[in-house]
């Protein structure tokens, strides 16, 4: 049992930052999420990005731009079958 099983566990981070001015604003967010699941060399881990800024370059005109990133890996895929009765 010990050979295949293990306590898994999750860790998750989150942060972010927002300024600006009355012109200008920008938001930046980064997070990682990891888990060791209950299985044994069986894991998940995400790694997240988003950033935008908002101009208002005129009181008619604002321009806007964004990106995000987003990364994730997921080893050791479980599956359990499933059983059914015969009629």
């Amino acid at each position: 049992k010990d050979e295949v099983f293990r306590t898994g566990n999750v860790q998750d981070y989150q942060l972010s930052i927002t300024n600006g001015t009355d012109k200008l604003r920008y938001f930046i967010s980064g997070g990682y999420t990891g888990e060791n699941g209950v299985i044994k060399k069986s894991s998940y881990q995400r790694y997240n990005f988003r950033a935008s800024v908002e101009n208002d370059i005129r009181k008619w005109l604002r321009l806007n731009a964004s990106v995000t990133y987003s990364d994730y890996t997921n080893k050791g895929t479980f599956r359990v079958p499933v059983l059914t009765e015969a009629a």
